[in-house]
Order: C-alpha cells, then structure tokens, then sequence
C-alpha cells in the first residue's frame, strides 16, 4: 500500500458508457465531494480505482453503484407563520351569524421561498387542538379568510403551510390559538353594571412572539446498583430528570430563584430580569380594548 498515490472516484452515465475520473482522495476513509447535472440523463454510475505512484492505475476496480438523480424540490426546513388574527367584519351562514377574520402569515427568518414560487398557501385549522387539523382556506398571499359561526365553540387552532410550484411543500407551522368567542373571566374585566350604570368591559387579549415560551426536557438519567446478602438478589434504581424554561428577552436570576426552582419562584416575576433592550423584543404583549 505504500506506493497508493491516490484513490479515484470514476463515472460513468446511459449516455456516455466511458469510464471518466471525477475526483480523488488520499485517504480511502475521506468521502468523495463531487457534484454531476441530469444533462446526460438521470442514471450515473460510480466505482473507484487506485492510481500508484508511478501513474498507472489498478486493473481492478470497486463493484459500480448505480446512483438515480432525483429532481431537487424545496426543502421543507422553511415555514410561516401567523402573526396576526383580527376581526373584519360579520357575516351569515345558512342563516346563522357569524364573524369574518383574517388570519396574516409572514415568512419566518431563513425562509428562501419566493412568492412566485408558491403554488398556494394553505389554511388548517382544529376545534380542539388534539384532533387532525383540516384544510379550511386557501390563498394566494397573506392574510387568509376565516369565518366562525357564533354558535360554534370558543377556540379555534390554526396552522399554515405553503405548497409550491415544483412539488415541494414547507414545515407546518406550530399551532395558533384563537379565542374567537369567550366569557371567560379570566380575559374580560367589569360588564353588566347595577342600577342600569352602564360600565364598560375591557378585553385582555394575549398575542405571543414565535418561540415566546420554550419548555426543553432533558434525557432521564438512572443508576442501578446491585443488592445482595439476602435471599433474594434485590436491585435498586434510582431516576431523574430535569426541563428547562426559556422566556424570550428574559433570564432567570439564580441568586434569588435559585438553580432548581419550585413552582411559586417560577411564577415570581421578581426572578426574571429582562435582558433586552425594549420590551418590545420579549415573548409578546397584551392588548387591552373595550
């Protein structure tokens, strides 16, 4: 083997049934780098032989693999997402009322796709969340069209994704939840009034950045240790784990939460201290109307 200059990768196609080389390598565990066009038709063929140091080359070579090209399409690692869901009007369906919103979308960071390579956009939505979610709408640009009826129940769930013109599709996007009609009290304040006051009730509604709240749980970590002595041969196991919690533009202050907090310091906001610069780059905001 000393005398191994090089090994060669060498191709071949349908078309052109010469053996050509295409690249080399010095090591024989290094991967090959090589890159071929479909311009002699989808089927390539590879082996590899060995030039020595003299120039000549092995008279065997490795058996051929037939490798077929695939057509690229767009990789599905981009994505939307819906940024907004606001009401524009209302509306009867089959006589019942109902309320027209707009859902808008935008292009998360890193996405390449143009608009002129998307086929259509298309709307999903669930009623629970936990079921499969449907196609409901589709567009051809941001927002989408959704109507609810008022009598239907208060939640609705939402998801995006575009399809385009070679085939492929984007990620799915995570999950939006709409509370299009709710008396919760937990997201109205005042109402009603006594003695025919009329008093006004604010709406608190709660709009989130993408990726505002993360909970990330860590591998369980177990240890088992042997017991014996007694009749029986015993084993004791011991297990743990652990999760982490991200706030977007905040950090957990560990002097005063401590590094494994309970529920009560979680929920003082005392112990998150804002590192951002303006709150307008934290998780989201809470939009109060009347």
């Amino acid at each position: 083997m000393s005398d191994v200059e090089a090994y060669v990768l060498e191709i071949k196609s349908d078309a052109d049934p010469n053996w050509k080389p295409i690249a080399e390598v010095d090591n024989p565990n290094e991967p090959f780098d090589v890159s071929v066009s479909d311009a002699l038709g989808p089927n390539y063929y590879f082996r590899v032989r060995i030039r020595f140091s003299d120039g000549s080359m092995s008279s065997e070579a490795s058996t051929p693999i037939k490798q077929r090209l695939i057509a690229p399409q767009q990789a599905p690692s981009d994505g939307y997402t819906i940024t907004r869901v606001e009401e524009a009007g209302v509306a009867t369906i089959d006589g019942d009322p109902a309320t027209k919103y707009l859902l808008h979308f935008e292009p998360n960071e890193g996405n390449v796709a143009k608009e002129s390579d998307v086929l259509t956009y298309a709307l999903m939505f669930s009623k629970t969340g936990s079921e499969n979610f449907v196609m409901h709408a589709a567009a051809l640009a941001s927002p989408f069209t959704f109507y609810a009826l008022q009598s239907d129940a208060p939640d609705f769930y939402f998801k995006v994704q575009a399809y385009y013109k070679n085939g492929g599709h984007s990620s799915i996007s995570s999950s939006v939840l709409k509370h299009v009609f709710n008396d919760n009290p937990g997201v109205s304040d005042g109402g009603g009034g006594a003695g025919g006051d009329i008093v006004e009730t604010r709406c608190k509604t709660l709009g989130l950045t993408y990726n505002s709240a993360l909970i990330m749980k860590a591998p369980v970590s177990s240890v088992s240790v042997d017991i014996t002595g007694f009749e029986n041969i015993a084993k004791e196991w011991q297990l743990e784990y652990s999760f982490t919690i991200s706030l977007r533009g905040y950090a957990w202050d560990t002097v005063n939460g401590g590094r494994s907090p309970t529920n009560d310091k979680l929920s003082n906001l005392d112990h998150w201290k804002q590192i951002t610069t303006s709150r307008k780059d934290t998780f989201g905001v809470m939009l109060i109307t009347s």
